[in-house]
């Protein structure tokens, strides 16, 4: 569900010739799902992928919390309720979209 809203918000301009992965992984339920951007667009699936450049572990609550509007997924890395992989590519891919998430 977050990937369908994020995806909503890559700026194209900003995702030219971007080819970057961000994979949500939430523990308490062990799923995970990633996010390819290619060409400007988002593409999911279900599992960490080799597209994944980095990762984003949080609780599922969190994410609803994110997209609900109680918070913000850069506040969750802020305060520790998520933990990233790789923080340069994080930061790399959450600068493609239009709004903070």
């Amino acid at each position: 569900l977050i990937f369908n809203i994020m995806r909503t918000h890559i700026d194209p301009e900003k995702a030219e010739g971007v080819v970057e992965g961000l994979t949500f992984t939430y523990p308490d339920t062990g799923e995970s799902w990633t996010m390819s951007i290619r060409n400007c667009i988002g593409a999911t699936e279900e599992g960490k992928t080799d597209a994944s450049t980095t990762e984003v572990t949080l609780p599922y609550d969190s994410v609803i919390g994110v997209i609900v509007g109680e918070t913000t997924l850069a506040e969750c890395v802020a305060n520790g309720t998520a933990t990233v992989s790789d923080k340069n590519a994080y930061d790399r891919i959450m600068a493609l979209f239009d709004k903070e998430l």
